[in-house]
């Protein structure tokens, strides 16, 4: 009894090695991070607009085809009061400049997150994940892996009918 004692406690340590991210995450909160345009952006700036945070890389192609999806559906975001801001998790690239040549081809901040901390702040495992923040910068919904128009649209309206 006493060995399956300390396996069902060695497993739990284990568990606890394999998520340290997740238990750091400590939910939105401001922050202020460079777009590729070299402009200093915070969250707060938004205020009043709910918020698609994508966190992405250069080396992932499904995060190269969502950014490209979310800047062909750009205006109907803006149009549903929705700002999209691609974080960058620039501590896991190659070349910082591989960034700015993708940022100058989009219609909406890509920002630098260059210690991490912002991917740090939200729990971000893996890329891509969307992050969707309410009006007053809460989550309401987050996403992970590529997404698409339709179920980008299906994300927004599953978010709209949990609001309170």
């Amino acid at each position: 009894m006493e060995f399956m004692k300390s396996i069902v406690y060695l497993c739990f340590i284990g568990l606890m090695l394999c998520f340290p991210l997740q238990a750091a995450a400590t939910g939105p909160t401001n922050f202020t991070l460079t777009s590729t345009d070299g402009e200093q952006i915070e969250l707060s700036d938004f205020d009043g607009k709910r918020k698609l945070a994508v966190f992405f890389t250069t080396w992932c192609e499904v995060c190269q085809e969502e950014i490209a999806e979310l800047a062909l559906t750009y205006d109907e975001l803006v149009d549903k009061n929705v700002q999209v801001l691609a974080i960058n998790m620039t501590h896991e690239e190659r070349s910082k400049e591989e960034v700015k040549v993708i940022g100058e081809q989009l219609p909406y901040p890509v920002l630098y997150d260059e210690g991490g901390s912002v991917s740090k702040q939200y729990g971000v495992l893996g890329v891509p994940l969307t992050v969707l923040l309410d009006e007053k910068n809460e989550e309401s919904a987050r996403f992970f892996g590529p997404i698409q128009k339709e179920k980008l649209h299906s994300f927004l309206n599953e978010a709209d009918r949990a609001a309170p």
